[in-house]
């Protein structure tokens, strides 16, 4: 029979083990050749504020946000004005700073109009599963314009 601490560490193993099944722990390697780009606005556009940004996306399933993770889905993030290097692939791309990463978890999945000052501003579209993790293996893509 075994002992209570015995029991205790195997169930807590078997629950690190259920985490890292459905959790978004090594997500990065789930992506095969998916790409995503901003087809509007244009790189070097001027534009009216409030800016629709629309991205596009190939081989990979836009979803909503916190659906299990799965193999080739996940939904997009916009960041303003804000590089792609902020948040380390694998790592948790922030949803309390709503100016600077623009969530993209719930339809529409491939569009936001985003109202921003007069001036040139830079919006990068970056992949994430479904459990917010930036994913590795989606090249990130950038376009700057001018708000006029």
């Amino acid at each position: 029979m075994l002992s209570n601490r015995t029991l205790f560490v195997l169930s807590g193993l078997a629950a690190t083990a259920a985490l890292l099944a459905v959790g978004p722990v090594n997500a990065t390697a789930l992506y095969h050749g998916a790409h995503v780009k901003i087809s509007s606005p244009k790189k070097g556009a001027k534009v009216s504020s409030p800016v629709t940004v629309i991205a596009t996306v190939d081989d990979f399933k836009l979803v909503a946000a916190g659906t299990p993770v799965a193999e080739d889905e996940g939904h997009l993030h916009f960041f303003i004005d804000v590089p792609a290097s902020n948040v380390k692939a694998g790592a948790m791309i922030p949803l309390d700073s709503t100016a600077r990463y623009l969530h993209l978890g719930k339809e529409p999945f491939d569009r936001r109009d985003i109202t921003l000052t007069p001036g040139k501003h830079t919006i990068t579209v970056v992949a994430a599963n479904s459990g917010h993790q930036r994913l590795k293996d989606v090249k990130p893509y950038s376009v700057t314009f001018t708000v006029k």
